[in-house]
């Protein structure tokens, strides 16, 4: 273990951070995977595990410990009557449109997202990878347009309500309910929350945190955003997270579905999905001493310690190389200058 924690720093003071960040967080996640019964899919490129009950189960308890620290999370849909009526603005008549006025609205909103996080310290707010992802693309707008369209949504435009988007990064529950009630404050009667730690059942992929749906209001304009709320061991703003190395795999099962039976694709890919949250949340509860129990594998995996380990030294290996080769840059680079 050491070898790697000197790897870790040696790629830090080599200002590589983002090679150290990925090297750190895939190590970790093996090490997770160890505990279970494990297979590489080698169609989706990922670990899939073969006992589906006991993640679901495991999964399950982690989310459940949390809903009970996080307590009552509103207002709701359901408490919030005039919430079901928030729409954007009737002006807005397709993908082109939300794209402008959400460019429009970035700048305030950003402000008074940062406004939040500047009152809790140890959080931060992130606008995905780089700060890159504030606004919607209008692929995506335009394909979660059509999915509207076709469960027979009236004026998807109208309803859509996350093109403009933000997340707040937390380390506990006690930040994450800070982070609510620092919302409601600055959204006064604008805001309703999902709880996805406690609403409804289990969710298909595993998917966990807090949404908050905005009825952005700026002038005359009204626009619907939205803000998640993670902990930083699901979403922490970088490629290297839970949250983005599912949507990997999402892109990977759209991307497959056309070449094998698509229920296939969706089982393995969702329980991978579930693994990588459940990893999250695992590391979340552990860290805050949150009370939960924890399950492991008493079966054999399909994919053994050994087969994990040489596809971990071989990552490694890689990855030795493209520090190396970064490093010789960097280098080559200060000399040419």
């Amino acid at each position: 273990m050491k070898i790697f924690q000197w790897y870790f720093l040696f790629a830090n003071l080599a200002g590589i951070s983002e090679l150290a960040a990925k090297t750190k967080f895939d190590w970790e996640l093996q090490h997770f995977y160890s505990s279970y019964a494990v297979q590489l899919d080698h169609e989706l490129d990922c670990f899939v595990p073969s006992d589906a009950k006991l993640i679901e189960e495991y999964w399950q308890n982690n989310r459940t410990a949390i809903k009970n620290v996080l307590g009552d999370i509103g207002p709701t849909l359901k408490t919030l009557e005039e919430a079901k009526h928030w729409r954007n603005s009737p002006k807005y008549e397709n993908a082109d449109h939300l794209i402008a006025a959400a460019t429009n609205n970035a700048p305030a909103f950003k402000k008074k997202l940062s406004d939040v996080v500047n009152k809790m310290p140890g959080t931060r707010v992130s606008f995905g990878p780089n700060n890159e992802h504030a606004i919607k693309s209008k692929r995506s707008i335009n394909y979660k347009l059509d999915r509207l369209r076709n469960a027979d949504i009236e004026d998807p435009v109208a309803k859509i309500s996350d093109v403009l988007r933000g997340t707040i990064v937390v380390e506990s529950p006690s930040q994450m309910i800070s982070a609510v009630q620092e919302l409601k404050k600055e959204f006064p009667d604008s805001v309703v929350f999902t709880n996805k730690f406690g609403d409804g059942g289990m969710s298909l992929n595993g998917y966990v945190g807090v949404h908050a749906d905005i009825h952005y209001q700026n002038g005359d304009d009204f626009m619907m955003a939205e803000v998640q709320i993670h902990f930083s061991e699901i979403a922490d703003g970088s490629l290297q997270s839970a949250k983005e190395y599912s949507h990997v795999i999402y892109k990977k099962m759209r991307g497959l579905s056309c070449r094998q039976a698509p229920a296939e694709i969706c089982v393995k890919g969702r329980l991978a999905q579930m693994t990588l949250f459940l990893f999250g949340m695992d590391k979340m509860t552990r860290k805050n001493n949150i009370s939960q129990t924890v399950i492991k594998s008493t079966g054999q995996s399909s994919y053994s310690s050994m087969d994990i380990i040489a596809t971990e030294v071989k990552k490694r290996c890689e990855a030795v190389v493209n520090l190396l080769t970064a490093i010789m840059q960097n280098i080559a680079l200060k000399l040419s200058s």
